[in-house]
């Protein structure tokens, strides 16, 4: 069983990240605008949101790689 304690939820502010975690399903627990008014979404810190950033991470280099090539 895993009983890791993650710290610190996600703040996301990078709108096209936040379209893509709510396309793979994952729900935000706020939305809001912040200090400098630009919006960010809110999502609690926990293993599936942890496989599905780590997922956005290979999703990003891929098309970065895509792009440069």
């Amino acid at each position: 069983m895993n009983d890791k304690i993650y710290k610190n939820d996600y703040y996301i502010y990078h709108l096209e990240q936040v379209n893509w975690l709510l396309e793979q399903g994952l729900k935000p627990q706020r939305v809001g605008i912040g200090k400098h008014g630009d919006y960010y979404a809110l999502f609690e810190r926990n293993q599936e949101t942890e496989d599905i950033i780590n997922r956005w991470k290979l999703h990003r280099r891929a098309i970065q790689q895509g792009i440069q090539e």
